[in-house]
C-alpha cells in the first residue's frame, strides 16, 4: 500500500468516526431534551396553557423555596407523583435558586418567595386556596397557594384537573375553593387514647387504652358509642400502662386475638402481650405467657401482619428510654403460627428521627396498610413542628423488613384537620367500604376539647395514603 493511498483511507475513516459521533450526540441531546424519547408537547394553544399532556414531556418544573414546609414539600410531592401516575410525565421538583432563575414555565406550590404565589397566600382566608394560571416577564407560571390547612384540597383540586390525558388551565384563569376539615371527619363522643376498630357483624367495636371496649351498634361511624368497661382479665403483674390494645378477628385460629402493652412488675419492662377470647367483648385472657418482646428491651405498640406466604409478624415500638442515644426504633420479628412467641430474632427497621416532617426521636403506634400495587405503608407517630402526628413509611418490595423509605409529609398532623393534632393511627373500612383512619386528637387537652376517637376519611393517591378532605369551589 502505497503512502498516499493509506493517508487517503485513514482521513475517509476519520470522517467518518467523526460524523458517527456528531450523530450519536444529536440523538443524545434529543433523548435528554425531549425525555428520554418522547415528544416534547406545545404548552400554548391559544389562550389554553398545557401543563402536562399524556406520552409527551412538559418543560413545567415545580418550584419550592429554601422556607417551605414539609406539609408544603410534601403536598408538591403528592402532585407530581399523581402526574406521572395519571399521564406518564414527569415534572421535577427545584428548590435551588440557581435551577429557578432562567426557567420559562415554573409551577409555585405555596412558595413565599414569589410575588406572584405570596401575594395570593396573604390575601387569602382562613383554610382557602388559589389556582392561578399566568404570565410575566417571559414566564409562564401556575400559582398554587393556600392559607391554613388547605394545603390537602389545593392539591386535590390541582390534580382534579386532570382530564382526558391533559392537565391544561385556560391564560389568566382563577380556581379558587375553600376546604373545611373538620366537616370531612367524624369525632364521637368516646374519650379515648389509641383508638382501633373492629368491624363484626354489622357492630362497631372500639378499643382503647386502659383495655376498654365501646360498641357502636347505630350501622352509622358518627353515631353512639356505648359500654366503656374493661374487656381484658388482668394479668397479676400488669399494674400500669395499659396501652393501645389491637383487637384481629381470626377465623383460621377461632377466636378474636389482642395485642397490647403494659408495664410487668416483674421485669420492670413495658412489653407486647397477646390475649385471646370467644367474642369481641371479651373478657380476653392472656396466652403468651407475658411479654412477647424481649423482656430486656422497653417496648409497646404492638401490631399484626400476614405476609403473602401467611406468616404473622408483629411489628413493634422498640422505645426510645431503653436506648442509649434516646431515640426510638421500629422493629419486626416473625411469630409462631399460634401467635403465642417469636420465632425469629427482632430486628430494628428504622429510627424515629429518620423522617423529614419528624421533630421528635419517639417511634409510637405502628400500623400496616397494604395498597393496591403491594407495596406496603406502615403508618407511625411523632411530632412534627405542630404538635403529635401520624406520619408514613413505604416498602416498596412490599416486605415487612423493608427497606422503608420515610414520606414526607403526614398523614394526619395540626396541618390537616386545621384545628388538632392527633396520631397513634390505625387504618379501617366501614361497612360500605369506605377507608378511614382512626386517631385520637388531641393529644393533649386544648381549652374545653379533651382527646377523643375521631375518624378521617383516607384515600390511595400517587402510591400512598392522603386524607379524603373535601373541598368547595367558590
Amino acid at each position: 500500500m502505497t503512502k498516499t493511498s493509506f493517508l487517503t483511507r485513514f482521513k475517509t475513516l476519520k470522517v467518518c468516526v467523526m460524523l458517527a459521533f456528531a450523530v450519536i450526540s444529536l440523538i443524545l441531546v434529543t433523548v435528554i431534551v425531549t425525555g428520554c424519547g418522547k415528544p416534547m408537547m406545545t404548552v400554548r394553544r391559544g389562550g389554553v396553557v398545557a401543563v402536562a399532556e399524556e406520552g409527551k414531556s412538559t418543560p413545567f418544573k415545580i418550584v419550592l423555596d429554601e422556607y417551605c414546609t414539609t406539609a408544603v414539600r410534601g403536598e408538591a410531592e403528592i402532585f407530581r407523583d399523581a402526574v406521572k401516575q395519571k399521564l406518564g410525565v414527569s415534572i421535577e421538583i427545584v428548590d435551588t435558586f440557581e435551577k429557578q432563575e432562567n426557567l420559562e414555565y415554573k409551577i409555585f406550590y405555596c412558595t413565599m418567595a414569589y410575588p406572584d404565589c405570596s401575594s395570593i397566600i396573604f390575601e387569602l382566608p382562613e383554610n382557602e386556596f388559589q389556582i392561578t394560571c399566568g404570565e410575566r416577564s417571559g414566564t409562564t407560571f401556575i400559582s398554587v397557594a393556600w392559607n391554613g390547612a388547605a394545603g390537602r384540597a389545593a392539591t386535590d383540586a390541582l390534580i382534579d384537573c386532570i382530564r382526558d390525558g391533559l392537565l391544561s388551565f385556560d391564560i389568566d384563569q382563577s380556581i379558587k375553593g375553600v376546604s373545611k376539615p373538620m366537616d370531612s371527619i367524624i369525632t364521637t363522643n368516646v374519650s379515648l387514647r389509641d383508638p382501633c376498630i373492629l368491624l363484626d357483624g354489622g357492630v362497631y367495636y372500639m378499643y382503647g387504652t386502659e383495655w376498654k371496649c365501646y360498641k357502636n351498634t347505630t350501622g352509622d361511624l358518627a353515631g353512639e358509642w356505648t359500654g366503656g368497661e374493661v374487656c381484658v382479665t388482668v394479668p397479676w403483674d400488669a399494674s400500669t400502662n395499659h396501652w393501645a390494645p389491637e383487637v384481629y378477628k381470626l377465623d383460621d385460629l377461632g377466636g378474636y386475638y389482642m395485642f397490647t402493652t403494659y408495664f410487668s412488675d416483674k421485669t420492670g419492662k413495658r412489653g407486647v402481650a397477646v390475649f385471646k377470647a370467644a367474642n369481641p367483648e371479651g373478657p380476653f385472657d392472656m396466652i403468651s405467657g407475658g411479654h412477647v418482646t424481649p423482656a430486656e428491651w422497653d417496648c409497646i405498640d404492638g401490631t399484626l401482619y400476614y405476609d403473602k406466604d401467611g406468616t404473622p409478624w408483629m411489628i413493634f415500638v422498640h422505645e426510645w428510654t431503653g436506648n442509649e442515644d434516646g431515640i426510638g426504633r421500629m422493629a419486626v420479628a416473625k411469630m409462631s403460627d399460634d401467635l403465642t412467641g417469636f420465632v425469629t430474632k427482632p430486628k430494628d427497621i428504622f429510627m424515629g428521627n429518620e423522617a423529614p416532617w419528624a421533630t421528635g426521636n419517639i417511634t409510637d403506634g405502628p400500623w400496616i396498610y397494604t395498597m393496591q400495587d403491594g407495596s406496603l405503608i406502615m403508618l407511625w407517630s411523632n411530632f412534627d413542628e405542630n404538635g403529635y402526628a401520624c406520619g408514613m413509611a413505604v416498602s416498596k418490595s412490599g416486605k415487612i423488613d423493608g427497606k422503608w423509605t420515610q414520606l414526607t409529609e403526614p398523614l394526619f398532623s395540626k396541618s390537616i384537620s386545621g384545628d388538632y393534632d392527633g396520631g397513634h393511627g390505625m387504618i379501617f373500612r366501614d361497612a360500605a367500604g369506605k377507608l378511614y383512619l382512626s386517631v385520637h386528637s388531641p393529644n393533649s387537652k386544648v381549652k374545653d376539647r379533651k382527646t377523643l376517637a375521631v375518624f378521617v376519611p383516607v384515600k390511595e393517591e400517587a402510591g400512598r395514603l392522603v386524607a379524603d378532605i373535601s373541598y368547595t369551589l367558590k
